[in-house]
């Protein structure tokens, strides 16, 4: 899968990937995101474009918003 599978929300999707693709780190950007089989989910995303080995690498890290239950 592409990072861009995982967005339920286009917008989110364009949003982030442009400031990421910007230079800017992102820290807790919240998104609906898509789990393994599918099912949407809430999300913090933490996002920042590093060198790995000469190569740009993509870290991301995702918090799980509770829902309000």
């Amino acid at each position: 899968k592409e990072i861009g599978d995982i967005f339920v929300n286009e917008a989110d999707k364009k949003r982030l990937l442009g400031k990421i693709g910007a230079g800017v780190a992102v820290d807790r950007f919240e998104a609906i995101l898509r789990r393994g089989e599918g099912a949407p989910v809430r999300c913090q995303v933490n996002a920042q474009l590093m060198d790995f080995i000469g190569e740009p690498s993509l870290v991301l890290g995702l918090h799980l918003v509770p829902s309000d239950e």
